[in-house]
């Protein structure tokens, strides 16, 4: 199982490295609409993902 989950970050980790800018900023503009329902911890995952150089 945990090498599933790995697999999971993996794809995760390359989704988010091959958006373009504007696809990156679409996100955080549609995740910064639905702050107010508390779904915030999506645009923490997806910058700590993005900010990281090499995995």
């Amino acid at each position: 199982m945990p090498s599933n989950k790995k697999n999971y970050f993996d794809y995760l980790f390359f989704l988010i490295k091959n958006l373009s800018k504007s696809e990156k900023r679409n996100f955080r503009i549609y995740v910064n609409r639905i702050k107010k329902n508390k779904c915030y911890k999506y645009l923490e995952l997806f910058e700590i993902i993005n900010s990281i150089n090499i995995f």
